[in-house]
């Protein structure tokens, strides 16, 4: 599912980001994002390119088929490699976040732009 992502999303436009909520605290993560939301665990910090790209692929392919990707994907490496982290940190969409972060991921526009958040390294 590579590929031809937009990466010109805007908080409080495409997005909208929720501070000091109990999702990641519940799920032991710092921020998560879900939908077109962007929920963190405290109330200060920038945007994390990981979880920047999320927002994007639920922006292209929507909520309902990125759940399935995630699900299937989980069961399938559960199979394969017995605990569920492995199962996880192996999903595409996981795998795509992470050479995103690292700077490996292009989209169509090349850049990440957000007027009113701050995309960090994280």
């Amino acid at each position: 599912m590579k590929g031809g992502y937009n990466l010109t999303l805007k908080e409080g436009l495409d997005f909208k980001v929720r501070r000091r909520h109990w999702l990641p605290e519940m799920l032991g993560v710092e921020c998560i994002a879900f939908g077109k939301t962007l929920y963190f665990k405290r109330i200060d910090g920038g945007i994390p390119k990981h979880e920047f790209l999320h927002l994007v692929q639920f922006h292209k392919y929507g909520a309902v088929r990125v759940v399935v990707h995630y699900l299937f994907h989980v069961a399938r490496n559960l199979c394969r490699y017995g605990n569920f982290r492995d199962a996880f940190r192996e999903v595409p969409f996981e795998r795509e976040a992470r050479e995103f972060e690292a700077g490996g991921l292009q989209g169509k526009d090349k850049e990440v732009e957000s007027s009113q958040a701050t995309l960090e390294e994280a």
